[in-house]
């Protein structure tokens, strides 16, 4: 009897997809929509992009590129950094 449908995608074809957006993937494939977790190759840090989103040509590191949330002491310590000092009340979620 024959499979009708899509064919099962390769199962490495992920793993090499992630691999050339500099993501080394620590859990197996999980699927095209669910987080993933993975390591930027480039920074080290760990974060858990969506394969299909890193198909779609986007960053899969939130720290590299820029997305990722600042806690509020290491915020105010950037903005020290740059000449500017923090308003307060500033650091309210």
């Amino acid at each position: 009897m024959a499979r009708c449908g899509r064919p099962r995608k390769d199962p490495r074809e992920p793993e090499e997809i992630m691999r050339a957006a500099d993501l080394e993937p620590l859990e197996p494939y999980p699927g095209s929509s669910a987080p993933w977790r993975c390591r930027h190759t480039a920074c080290g840090r760990e974060g858990t992009p969506r394969l299909s989103n890193v198909t779609k040509g986007q960053r899969g590191c939130m720290y590299c590129s820029g997305r990722a949330r600042l806690d509020p002491e290491t915020a105010a310590g950037v903005m020290r950094a740059a000449g500017l000092e923090p308003c307060p009340g500033s650091d309210r979620k």
